[in-house]
């Protein structure tokens, strides 16, 4: 159950805290690969021991300089490879997520708990780990964190005392949050809660998770009543999920959050896009995702797409012209599917707007020369218009051009033309 969700995100400034190379290096005790990347073991002075790191980078990073964002894994042992997974999948797959490096941290028990809750580590973490990441590989200023279970609670440490070290923050059945005094973390995050506080946090639960529902719906609770809008936030409750469970689908979940405005905005009724504020609403969508990412501010193929079959769905032909009207001067109709021109042109001709389908058909008349679908198509705009002489030259281009590519719709345009000179033939 979503308790709340601001639908623009904020960028954070960060902390500086990149290095040379060859502040770091002395610190490296060894590294090796595994399977999806390297395991690096460093001397951490912090932590006095050395420490395991496993650091993930994406196909590309050897193509060129691009510079990539860092998703920073606690319990790195047990939730490495599902970071790597969610990275691959959202921003490889499904282009709804900017590539990134993934660095797992691990830690093993038992001083796993005594860590986590401890400052010392806090400090190994922003001086040492990602000092040394900053300082090896190409990295962006843009980092994220996700932690499970006490390492939730030292990111909500983090966002105590250290606010701007991560511009994301996503957690998964944090505990404890709640306690008395110096133990109240939701207390001491009240406290730092100003008009001026930003950031952006996901966390959640799972609905089986007992107590440690209680304190992050107390949380919840308090960011509802006194978080600002700087302050980009989102609560979950994973229902069938319970403690065990929950960090394996929160952690993409958190991640969409956080990048939302980075793919494409596809609509899935017309009157979810009334709703949403119309034609306005989707340009302020494109600004933003343009300023954050570099992309362009215009409306993207992929959402012209969407909008305009939305309003054919809703058979609602007046939205239908508009957003056509709109896009048009676009380049709309060049960047279609010939698929997707043949179901445009036959919504028109379903209200005898006969010229509006043509007029399609003749801007890319170009580009689908050596079409028979495209031809057939064609014609048959023309015999509507009752244009019988253009609209036999079509279906007998048609037909020809069926002939020479073996298309197995070589008998549909010849009935067509058949049809179209009074004979019944077949």
């Amino acid at each position: 159950m979503n308790i709340i969700k601001y639908p623009v995100l904020l960028l954070l400034f960060l902390m500086n805290t990149s290095a040379s190379f060859s502040q770091t290096s002395d610190i490296v005790a060894s590294v090796s690969e595994n399977n999806v990347g390297k395991k690096v073991i460093i001397n951490s002075s912090i932590m006095g021991e050395e420490r395991g790191l496993q650091i993930y980078l994406p196909e590309s990073y050897g193509q060129g300089q691009k510079k990539y964002p860092v998703l920073y894994i606690l319990d790195g042992q047990y939730l490495f490879f599902n970071g790597v997974s969610a990275v691959q999948t959202l921003a490889g797959k499904f282009d709804m997520m900017p590539e990134m490096i993934v660095v797992g941290i691990t830690n093993n028990s038992p001083q796993r708990y005594s860590h986590l809750t401890g400052t010392k580590f806090m400090d190994f973490l922003e001086k040492e780990v990602l000092t040394y990441i900053d300082a090896t590989y190409r990295t962006t200023d843009e980092r994220v964190i996700f932690g499970w279970q006490h390492a939730g609670t030292l990111i909500v440490e983090t966002l105590i005392r250290k606010p701007h070290l991560f511009d994301a923050n996503i957690i998964a059945d944090p505990f404890p949050l709640d306690g008395k005094g110096e133990q109240s973390r939701i207390g001491r995050l009240e406290k730092k809660i100003t008009d001026e506080f930003d950031g952006h946090l996901f966390f959640g639960v799972g609905g089986k998770g007992g107590m440690v529902v209680d304190g992050t719906n107390k949380l919840a609770s308090i960011l509802t009543q006194k978080a600002p809008k700087s302050f980009t936030w989102d609560y979950v409750i994973l229902s069938e999920e319970e403690h065990r469970t929950v960090a394996a689908p929160l952690l993409p979940m958190g991640l969409r959050h956080y990048f939302q405005n980075y793919s494409d905005l596809y609509l899935t009724t017309l009157d979810a896009y009334k709703k949403a504020g119309g034609l306005d609403c989707v340009q302020a969508y494109f600004k933003k995702r343009g300023e954050r990412y570099g992309f362009s501010p215009e409306i993207s193929s992929g959402t012209m797409w969407s909008m305009v079959s939305r309003a054919i769905i809703a058979d609602d032909f007046d939205y239908f012209v508009t957003f056509m009207n709109e896009f048009r001067p676009k380049g709309f109709i060049r960047d279609s599917r010939i698929g997707n021109i043949f179901w445009y042109a036959d919504y028109y001709a379903k209200y005898r707007k006969y010229d509006e389908a043509l007029s399609l058909y003749q801007e890319v008349a170009d580009k689908y020369a050596d079409s028979a679908p495209f031809s057939h198509k064609m014609g048959k705009i023309y015999q509507a218009q009752g244009d019988m002489e253009n609209a036999e030259k079509k279906y007998q281009k048609a037909i020809t051009l069926a002939q020479a590519a073996n298309d197995a719709e070589q008998t549909e345009y010849e009935k067509s033309l058949a049809s179209l000179r009074g004979k019944n033939v077949f």
